[in-house]
């Protein structure tokens, strides 16, 4: 199977996952982090004949901070297959994300903003993304987000662990499958009020400043490789609070059937938002509390 490239990258810098979007929209104190950290973790038990591993992702970083130490490349050569929450190797995927980033309703910007905050908006747009709003004003506010968030990282270049994985899974000829689907990803988001993602973009352009130091401060602590502190960010935010279980543990739980399959089937490399890994509801302790031996690869 081959992967376009081109059209890869693309839709990974106009799409961003739930939990890495709604991580960068309000404020939250980094804490301290915790003394044992890793976003690889080896998973024994449950009769299993061999080991499979769970690795957590940031969906976009620089390129000088990606980095594939050899305990992650030896576990995804010892998987003989690949889980992500979507597989990019399959070309109708990165077609139904070009087809579903605009709004069903078309423009919406003006419903909810002042006409002093549209040129606000605007403005920032220009600054940050290099096109005018009137070319993106019909996308979904959450894609029109995850564009500017890539742009707030001040890359010479990006990369991507979910693209990185991707070629590596088609290269080696192992089977991607995805956990979930584009349609009921986007869908998510059509169950929070258009109104309310709005609100959260208008937030980007009002404090840039402060934008952008919250996305320093989830780089820092992927870059730490601590998968509960960076759980915690998450969760310590006032607008998240009620979409908690929607974009996160409901997702963990729904994920857990599938993975337990998969692991019976063959030796398993999954990669997903590292924000799913950490906490009680957690992919980490669901497994934990499935029965298998879940352990820290340092």
């Amino acid at each position: 199977m081959s992967v376009n490239k081109t059209t890869h990258r693309k839709t990974l810098r106009t799409f961003c996952n739930a939990a890495l979007l709604s991580t960068l929209l309000s404020p939250l104190a980094l804490l301290p982090l915790t003394s044992q950290a890793s976003l690889l973790y080896k998973v024994e038990g449950n009769n299993l004949e061999q080991p499979s591993y769970v690795f957590g992702t940031m969906h976009v970083l620089c390129q000088q901070d990606f980095k594939t130490g050899d305990a992650l490349l030896q576990a995804f050569a010892d998987s003989e297959q690949v889980v992500m929450e979507l597989n990019l190797s399959d070309s109708s995927v990165a077609q139904k994300m070009n087809q579903m980033v605009m709004n069903p309703e078309g423009p919406y910007l003006d419903q909810y903003l002042s006409p002093e905050q549209l040129t606000t908006l605007g403005d920032f747009v220009q600054a940050e993304a290099g096109v005018e709003l009137a070319q993106i004003a019909a996308m979904r506010p959450f894609v029109i987000s995850s564009m500017l968030v890539t742009q707030q990282l001040d890359c010479a270049q990006t990369a991507s662990y979910e693209l990185f994985l991707t070629m590596q899974a088609v290269s080696n000829e192992k089977p991607i499958i995805g956990l979930e689907t584009v349609e009921y990803q986007f869908g998510i988001f059509d169950q929070i009020p258009l109104s309310e993602q709005t609100q959260w973009l208008w937030e980007m352009a009002e404090d840039p400043e402060k934008s952008k130091n919250l996305l320093v401060k989830l780089k820092d602590t992927y870059l730490a490789e601590d998968a509960e502190q960076l759980h915690q960010l998450i969760v310590d935010q006032p607008e998240y609070e009620e979409y908690t279980d929607m974009l996160l543990y409901q997702r963990n739980e729904n994920w857990i059937d599938q993975l337990e399959t998969e692991f019976q089937s063959a030796p398993t490399f999954v990669a997903v938002g590292a924000g799913h890994l950490g906490g009680e509801r957690g992919v980490l302790q669901l497994l934990r509390d499935a029965g298998y031996s879940v352990t820290m690869v340092e």
